[in-house]
């Protein structure tokens, strides 16, 4: 097995253990490698695939929920019917723009964190440009 391989197994397996231990609705892709898929909450209030904050943020900028409408172009063969009629890209486990979107987010907060109380203001400065500039990034994705 190659290494692109494996890694997509580990994902998947991490995935799934993840929404079995938080309990997050999810379905599995058909085939001999499945990979999760998570249904946003009720209400849009939460998404599996996301951290709290990063979808919360998503959620705020319309630039960014527009992302979360992007139809998933192998859903209908190789997921299960959803009662949403479609799968969305950015609810599959495998979605490389959700785990950058989850990256960036839980970068900005944790820096933001550690950074704006105790350091210095050019340091927070620094923080506040950063988050600036990956904002701007991630809305041109």
């Amino acid at each position: 097995m190659n290494l692109s391989v494996a890694l997509l197994r580990a994902v998947a397996d991490q995935a799934k253990k993840y929404a079995h231990a938080e309990s997050i609705p999810h379905c599995l892709s058909y085939g001999d490698a499945p990979a999760v898929c998570f249904f946003p909450y009720e209400g849009d209030s939460r998404h599996g695939n996301f951290l709290d904050r990063s979808y919360k943020a998503i959620q705020a900028n319309p630039e960014w929920r527009k992302r979360l409408t992007k139809v998933h172009t192998l859903g209908k063969g190789s997921l299960p019917v959803t009662e949403r009629g479609r799968w969305m890209e950015l609810d599959t486990c495998m979605s490389s723009d959700a785990l950058l979107m989850n990256m960036r987010f839980w970068t900005l907060s944790l820096a933001r964190r550690r950074f704006s109380d105790t350091g210095p203001a050019s340091l927070s400065q620094t923080v506040d440009l950063t988050a600036r500039k990956l904002t701007r990034e991630l809305g041109t994705c």
